[in-house]
């Protein structure tokens, strides 16, 4: 079974980066968008939630306008993590684990607020591969090999649901605050609240979408003003499980408040080129994690 499951997840993946599905053929694609994330462009320490990716395609009948209707405005989003032990802290410690999501979420415009719903199907453990692709990976840089890679969680396929709502307030012509609330259920059920300060051309009549693991912004539809923009934001969760952190063999157990800090700074080139660098501070995820990490989020962006 769990063969089978990635199997129709690559094969999934292979169509939804190539071509529209049969049932957006009367959309158009309208943007996309992409992140990054590694510890090391943050602390430089590979332990905990070390390596992310987000791959965005979305698909509307018209030019993005920020007053779609439920299912007008469709995102497919192909997503993988790598999740880590400390190489430095023996067991029992957080588990190793390899993430691969593909889902498709809806954006749209509800009585005045900004909102997101969508589901994810996700492929956990040694089915994924990722391990092997670290290991890989590690051996072209000549470091060592991921810590306790071999001590993963096992396979599991899941279904995760996250539904989100959002207000800006404008507050000058290029300064906004944008506050949002968000629940999620799946592997981890969490729900969560928090702001971003924006500053400059960044996410002026654009669709932007959050990065799960940072809670950093990536633009899904195409900037038109150039210019330089900051962004600083945070949030707060409350953790009601865990799959990756509720083990009775290693012995550790989910913290139940979580907190991200984060700062970003886009540089707009012009309408076809960009780069965006993110820093976040991610607050311990078990008792037995001694501190939190900082990871960098990058984004590069240039069309042709």
């Amino acid at each position: 079974m769990p063969k089978s499951w990635v199997a129709v997840l690559v094969l999934v993946a292979s169509l939804l980066l190539q071509i529209p599905p049969v049932s957006a053929q009367e959309r158009v694609q309208i943007g996309r968008g992409h992140l990054l994330t590694n510890d090391f462009g943050g602390d430089r320490n590979d332990r905990w939630r070390t390596a992310s990716g987000v791959y965005s395609k979305l698909y509307a009948y018209g030019p993005y306008s920020g007053a779609e209707g439920f299912g007008d405005l469709i995102e497919f989003r192909l997503r993988s993590e790598l999740i880590s032990p400390d190489p430095n802290a023996p067991p029992p410690g957080r588990r190793f684990a390899g993430i691969v999501s593909m889902g498709v979420h809806s954006h749209f415009s509800s009585h005045g607020w900004d909102v997101s719903f969508g589901v994810d199907a996700m492929a956990i453990g040694p089915q994924t591969r990722l391990s092997n692709l670290q290991t890989t990976f590690h051996s072209l840089l000549n470091q060592s090999d991921p810590a306790f890679a071999d001590n993963q969680i096992g396979d599991h396929f899941a279904l995760n649901g996250v539904i989100s709502v959002a207000e800006t307030w404008q507050f000058s012509d290029v300064g906004a605050v944008r506050s949002f609330a968000e629940i999620n259920a799946g592997p981890e059920n969490l729900v969560r609240a928090g702001a971003d300060l924006i500053y400059g051309p960044f996410g002026q009549d654009q669709l932007l979408l959050r990065d799960p693991t940072t809670g950093q912004y990536y633009a899904g539809t195409a900037a038109v003003e150039p210019g330089v923009s900051v962004i600083f934001g945070g949030d707060l969760s409350k953790v009601i499980g865990s799959l990756y952190l509720s083990d009775a063999n290693t012995g550790t157990a989910f913290v139940e408040t979580r907190r991200r800090l984060r700062a970003g700074v886009n540089l707009q080139f012009d309408d076809s080129a960009s780069l965006y660098y993110g820093a976040t501070y991610l607050s311990p995820e078990f008792r037995d994690q001694p501190e939190g990490q900082v990871v960098g989020s990058l984004k590069l962006n240039f069309s042709f």
